[in-house]
């Protein structure tokens, strides 16, 4: 064993990690972006569960219950100031209600179509705005999780609303063709 690694050059080695890292990084996805897409309205049909590859109109979107903020620390302690990242809405679908993770330059017409669906749901017009998703529903975790549990209670669900709920889960949006990209690179390094 020793013998055929010393065989290999480091520019081989170095391929080699390359491209295992990128598999690893990106092989999750890569297989959920393979599988067929269920939309947003098919969510109305059937239930929603982990591992979906969503793809579509963003539809049904409610509230925005949580922000993320990132900013930049210097060795000083100083740090930039904080700008939002991401988005988090709340969807709701057949008999549960997930969330949404949208890029910071989706917020506003996120906005607006949350404020179109609440009309549609008062009896106005069919919301227009459109948001394309493309994403993989995943569980959530803790910190969103805490986050999404208080929007649920300050929102009149009962515990027995929440518990039938199940694991509470949130479409994450990928460049489904970045990471498509990513993984096989990683397999032409391998191989």
């Amino acid at each position: 064993m020793k013998r055929a690694l010393l065989s290999f050059s480091r520019g081989v080695l170095i391929f080699l990690a390359i491209g295992i890292m990128l598999i690893v990084m990106n092989a999750s996805v890569f297989f959920v972006s393979i599988k067929p897409a269920t939309t947003f309205e098919d969510l109305m049909e059937k239930e929603p569960k982990s591992g979906m590859h969503i793809k579509g109109d963003a539809a049904n979107v409610f509230d925005c219950f949580a922000k993320e903020e990132t900013w930049t620390e210097r060795s000083d302690g100083s740090r930039t100031p904080a700008k939002n990242s991401h988005y988090y809405y709340s969807i709701v679908a057949l008999n549960t209600v997930f969330a949404l993770e949208v890029p910071a330059d989706e917020y506003s017409a996120m906005e607006k179509l949350s404020e179109e669906t609440y009309y549609y749901m008062m009896g106005g017009e069919a919301p227009t705005t459109k948001v394309a998703v493309d994403g993989v529903m995943k569980k959530m975790d803790k910190e969103t999780k805490a986050l999404f549990l208080d929007y649920l209670e300050a929102n009149d669900f009962s515990e027995e609303d929440i518990e039938a709920m199940g694991d509470f889960l949130i479409v994450e949006q990928y460049s489904m063709t970045a990471v498509r990209v990513m993984f096989l690179i990683g397999v032409v390094l391998v191989a």
